[in-house]
Parts: structure tokens; sequence; C-alpha cells
């Protein structure tokens, strides 16, 4: 938790910078860790493809890095971040409603408006997770008796709604309803809803708001 209970002030000008407050951290503190390096990464993508670095480092010829490949992990599987969290309970005590992003940052703020109160993770922005997203959740989903509102929300832009489209096709339409196209209604004029929250936060929690109300 060394990115909220910090005294190093370049750290949390980071954290800033991309429109969190304090307060937000808070909703940080499980999803936090260090790397071998001691460089701040996103936990929850310690068994994923890539390796998120919370703050960006340079290498040696000054170039910015924001992801690492994982290390090669023994007798287990990569995940997608977060995906652990889609479980039966969950997909219950969340109104049967689960929203799927890109990157773990664009997770992690979609939580911070929801309070924690949703079922959120990221697919590492590989079209590559799709088949391991699709199946866990058709499972789950096929021993429900109500169906489950799946809610992908990539990014704003042509390879977003691509890879959208993409994984939409490969949901079990008997057990969900899909959403691919909510994005343009969440994000507007922003790439994503990490920019639209750093940029208009207020907007955006309202938007949020209203999605959630009209689906609880």
């Amino acid at each position: 938790n060394r990115a909220v209970n910090t005294n190093n002030s370049q750290e949390l000008e980071y954290l800033y910078s991309r429109g969190y407050t304090y307060q937000d951290l808070e909703f940080l503190k499980n999803y936090l860790g260090l790397d071998e390096h001691n460089n701040i990464v996103f936990a929850c993508t310690k068994e994923s493809f890539i390796l998120r670095l919370l703050k960006p480092w340079h290498d040696k010829n000054g170039k910015e890095l924001r992801y690492k490949s994982s290390p090669r992990l023994e007798k287990t599987r990569h995940y997608c971040y977060l995906l652990d969290t889609v479980n039966q309970e969950n997909v219950i005590k969340n109104n049967y409603n689960i929203f799927i992003f890109e990157g773990v940052f664009d997770t992690i703020t979609f939580r911070i408006l929801c309070k924690n109160n949703c079922l959120a993770f990221a697919s590492g922005g590989a079209d590559s997770n799709h088949d391991l997203i699709a199946n866990k959740i058709n499972d789950i989903t096929s021993t429900l008796n109500h169906k489950v509102n799946v809610f992908i929300l990539f990014d704003n832009d042509k390879t977003g709604e691509y890879n959208a489209t993409l994984l939409a096709e490969l949901f079990n339409k008997n057990y969900i309803n899909v959403y691919k196209d909510m994005s343009k209604f969440l994000f507007k004029n922003s790439k994503d809803i990490s920019d639209e929250f750093k940029i208009n936060r207020e907007e955006l929690q309202e938007r949020i708001n209203c999605l959630i109300n009209k689906i609880s």
C-alpha cells in the first residue's frame, strides 16, 4: 500500500495527475504491490500476460515504459486482470451485471466511481484473452436462473469497437445480454473512461450513476 500511505511526493503526484484524489486512493489499496525492482505495480496483474506499472519508469535509453512482460509462472495460467473476482456469488451480489474494460487503470477508475460496489475487470487489451473471458462467463451464467448483463466498455476508438464486437460474439446470448456500444455514451469525446475521469469527472459520475440506477 505504499502508493496510498506514502511519503514519496512523486508517486502521489503521478496519481493526482490522473485525476485521483487522496480519498480515491483508498479504493486502490487491495490492487497495488511492488515488483522485484521496487516499482509499484497493480498486484492484480501479477499473473497476467502484462504486468502493469502504476507509475511509468524509463529504460537506459530514456524510453517511457508502462508495462512489463510478466515472468513465466510454473504450474499456473495467466489470468486477465481481476478475472478471478468473476464467480457465481459475485455475479448475484452485483445484480447480475459485469463490466469489462481494456486497461487496468480504466477498471480501477470505474471501481472508484462505483465505490467498489461493482463487478469489473480488464482484458488487458489482448484479444488472446477473449476466449478465456467468454468461456468463464458463459460457464457461470449457464448455472444461473437469471440473465446476466455484460457491458463491454472498451476504448472509444475503432480498435476498441472492433475488439468489443469480437468479444461480444463469443457470449452465449441464451444467458447473457451484451452491451458493447455504451462507451460512446459514457466517455463522450474521450478515448476511455480514465481520460474522461481526468477532464470531466463530475459529468462522468452522473452518467455512471444513471447507468447503475437503471440496471439495479
